[in-house]
C-alpha cells in the first residue's frame, strides 16, 4: 500500500496537482519501504534537506528515464544511471538509492 501511495504522490507532485513536494513523496516511501536503514541513520530535518538538495540537482536527469521501458535503455544511458545511483547512494544508502530511482522512473 505504501508503494502505491508513494507512486501516486510522486506523480501528483511532478504534475503540480498537490502541495506535497517530490521530496516529501519520496520520504513517504523511504521511511516505510526502507525502514531498516533509518534504524541506524535517523530521518532528521537535515537528512530531509539533503534529499531536497539531491532532487533539486538531479531530478531532471532521473526523470529522463520516467515511463521508459527497460528495452529502450542503451549503453549511452549507463554513465547517467551510474552517476545518479552514486549520488543518490551517498545520501540514501544503496537500497534507498535503488528504491528512490525506481520510484522516480515509474
Amino acid at each position: 500500500m505504501f508503494y502505491r501511495v508513494a507512486s501516486e504522490l510522486i506523480e501528483l507532485a511532478l504534475t503540480d496537482k498537490t502541495s506535497i513536494t517530490v521530496a516529501e513523496a519520496l520520504a513517504v516511501l523511504l521511511q516505510t519501504w526502507n525502514a531498516p536503514y533509518y534504524q541506524f541513520c535517523p530521518f532528521t530535518v537535515q537528512h530531509f534537506a539533503h534529499i531536497e538538495a539531491l532532487l533539486q540537482k538531479h531530478l531532471d536527469d532521473a526523470l529522463r528515464f520516467r515511463s521508459r521501458g527497460i528495452e529502450s535503455v542503451s549503453e549511452s544511458d549507463l554513465p547517467i544511471v551510474e552517476r545518479l545511483f552514486n549520488v543518490f547512494e551517498q545520501v540514501l544508502g544503496p537500497v534507498g538509492a535503488a528504491k528512490s530511482l525506481h520510484l522516480l522512473a515509474l
